[in-house]
């Protein structure tokens, strides 16, 4: 991704948020289809998220 090693870990601590963009580009580097990976997240979001 051109980004340094720190990029992720900050997104996994949920230290930093991703755009829409973003998350298309990570999804491929791990070899998944965002599509996919789009769902799983939206799962796991609660309705009514706090904040």
């Amino acid at each position: 991704m051109g980004k340094p090693p720190s990029f992720p870990n900050k997104i996994e601590l949920m230290e930093r948020r991703l755009d829409i963009l973003e998350f298309i580009v990570l999804a491929r580097a791990y070899e998944m289809d965002p599509r996919d990976l789009l769902e799983r997240v939206m799962k796991a979001v609660p309705e009514k998220p706090d904040f």
